[in-house]
């Protein structure tokens, strides 16, 4: 994910994809710091070490997120909502499929 909001920022060069990508980095820094200190053992200030870099994140994402360089449409277009329209009725009969067929082998036993 860091890859992916690093790779992201880099061709918008906007501030607020930049904030993301920092933020990102920082949420990497913290991850790494929890799995030294679960799996390979106990860290000087683990705790510390952990919640620093995820709150910098979080703080910085947040930022991004309310950064006046940042452009949200008002609306969803037509394409987009028909699309997820079709997307979401295609998972609700593959998931009606699924029950039935489910219900059918448990109703067979």
């Amino acid at each position: 994910m860091t890859a992916q909001a690093i790779g992201g920022s880099l061709p918008l060069g906007t501030r607020a994809a930049k904030l993301s990508a920092i933020g990102a980095l920082f949420f990497l820094i913290s991850d790494t710091f929890l799995a030294w200190d679960r799996f390979h053992g106990g860290l000087l200030l683990g705790p510390a070490l952990v919640l620093v870099p995820y709150y910098v994140a979080q703080l910085l994402i947040a930022l991004s997120a309310s950064s006046p360089s940042t452009q949200r449409p008002t609306h969803i277009p037509d394409v987009a909502l028909s699309f997820m329209l079709v997307r979401f009725f295609r998972a609700l009969r593959a998931s009606a499929l699924r029950c039935f067929l489910l219900s059918a082998l448990v109703h067979r036993v």
